[in-house]
């Protein structure tokens, strides 16, 4: 039993789970399995939620401009061609390719879209190639008409991720002055981080063997120590959140 342990997640571990981004992947795994098999709940709290939610969203609406660029690149590409009529072929797998390896490098420094932008590349891709390889007529409308339904689809998979977070949400309200407090004693950290950090806390004066798991080593992990020393709360990344709750 977890004996009233419970681990309240960062959005970053979140999105790793929603994304099932491959950096990080395995470090949540481990923390699911462990959990699940020790009986501990996973939390979030509410601006956790909203943080997902406005992550997903942003995502979406990013992808759709992927869309309308491409759709500008594919047209300036065959601008000799009726743009909707004209039959998708092999060889504009190649364009994609090219547009696609462009738009990857716009987001290097950002591994989860980087991530996102290449699996749905592959979704859009493979649509192709399936049409083209059992000779069904495309065309460039069409072949567009499914990236947007492709979005659309992806949006329902990722909310629904995001949902089964939804059930086990903590509501605390944090009042700005308690945030702006906090950020004198720990100025390192963003003041949407530490209103996180706060509602974790206010969790923990009521549920004391509870832990908070991040994966953001520059805000949380660095400052763990300092954080514990101010505000009491215990903090872990996701491959010792068991190991760390279960030691209280």
């Amino acid at each position: 039993m977890s004996f009233g342990r419970h681990l309240i997640l960062d959005s970053c571990v979140v999105l790793t789970d929603v994304f099932r981004s491959q950096k990080f992947g395995a470090a949540v795994e481990k923390m699911k399995r462990d959990s699940t098999k020790a009986k501990i709940p996973l939390l979030i709290t509410v601006s956790v939620f909203e943080e997902c939610e406005t992550r997903v969203n942003g995502l979406m609406i990013l992808l759709a401009k992927i869309v309308d660029e491409l759709w500008d690149y594919m047209i300036e590409v065959h601008k000799d061609q009726p743009s909707e009529s004209r039959p998708m072929s092999q060889a504009d797998i190649q364009e994609i390719g090219n547009f696609f390896e462009d738009a990857k490098r716009r987001y290097h420094d950002n591994v989860t879209t980087r991530d996102q932008v290449a699996a749905y590349e592959v979704l859009i891709v493979d649509f192709l190639e399936e049409k083209l390889t059992s000779r069904e007529s495309l065309s460039q409308k069409e072949f567009f008409n499914n990236c947007m339904v492709q979005v659309q689809r992806l949006q329902h998979t990722l909310d629904g991720q995001l949902l089964t977070y939804s059930s086990n949400r903590l509501t605390y309200p944090i009042d700005n002055s308690s945030v702006q407090a906090l950020h004198f004693k720990l100025p390192k950290i963003k003041p949407s981080d530490l209103r996180i950090l706060l509602e974790a806390n206010e969790h923990k004066k009521t549920h004391p063997k509870t832990i908070f798991i991040s994966l953001d080593d520059h805000d949380i992990i660095l400052e763990a120590k300092r954080i514990e020393s101010e505000i009491g709360l215990r903090c872990a990344t996701p491959v010792y959140a068991v190991n760390t709750v279960t030691q209280i």
